[in-house]
């Protein structure tokens, strides 16, 4: 993302305006620098990598 759009989600964030956390753009960016996702992926995701895995 580009600075200015950085700037503008911290602006959102630190502005009166409520923000589900599902939808903060602020907390998005905090975890992609973290290398982190908000939500867990679906159970079936997990179960389908864990049978690709185990053969």
């Amino acid at each position: 993302m580009s600075p200015q759009a950085v700037e503008r989600a911290e602006r959102i964030a630190a502005s009166d305006r409520y923000i589900p956390e599902f939808l903060s753009l602020k907390t998005a960016i905090d975890n992609s620098r973290l290398n982190q996702t908000l939500n867990t992926p679906a159970i079936s995701t997990l179960s389908y990598l864990l049978n690709k895995w185990t053969g």
